[in-house]
Order: structure tokens, then sequence, then C-alpha cells
């Protein structure tokens, strides 16, 4: 999966979808793990009608590599708060099904996370 900051695209199995980034804290460029999915996350609620799946959000990183940011998500939603927000909500059930089914073998990350330009 690739994240480019220039044109807010979050690519994945070679498709686009339109995403967004705080816009006071960019991401770094370089590499990151993508945790399995956690407990459903309430803010997914106002967008369930378009995506039923959107409580769920999958953690960028580990929480015990120094210096990341623990908070971060790849999620569907409108704002952000320093995660990556799909803003195509009718398609996040789309990314969902890709990353759900995901698995590195480590038994807690399910993929990698590139953020370019």
């Amino acid at each position: 999966m690739k994240y480019s900051r220039s044109t807010h695209r979050l690519i994945v199995n070679r498709k686009s979808y339109t995403a967004i980034e705080h816009p006071g804290e960019p991401w770094e460029k370089g590499f990151y793990d993508i945790e399995i999915a956690d407990d459903p996350h309430r803010g997914g609620i106002p967008y369930l009608d378009k995506a039923p799946k959107a409580k769920v959000w999958f953690h960028i990183g580990h929480e015990h590599q120094p210096g990341k940011d623990e908070g971060k998500y790849i999620h569907t939603g409108s704002a952000t708060l320093g995660c990556i927000t799909l803003t195509e909500h009718r398609r996040w059930d789309e990314v969902y099904r890709i990353l759900i089914r995901a698995r590195l073998g480590d038994s807690k990350s399910i993929g990698i996370l590139e953020v370019i330009d």
C-alpha cells in the first residue's frame, strides 16, 4: 500500500483512493507496518450508512517502536487528526476487504504502508 502526500492518493492493489492527512502533521516519507484491525472505533459511526465497515480502523506502527506516533490509523471519514483518512466513504469496504484478509505472519501485521512524495 502507498500513500502519496502530493496527490492525496492511497494506492491499494493498483487501485487509487482519495485520502487526506492532517495538514499540520504531514506524514514522513518512509515505511510503516499496518496492524491487524483492533477494537471498533466510534469515529466511524457517522459513515455506517455509506460503509458498513466504517468502525473498523487499521493501526499504523507498533507500540514497541520508539518514536512512532501510537495514534495513527487508516480509516474512512471526512476529517483527520493525523491519520490517513479515506474520504471516498462508499469505497472504504473495498479497502477493508483487502486489509482484513492480509497477514504478514508475525501475528500482528497485515502489510506495509509506504509514504511517498
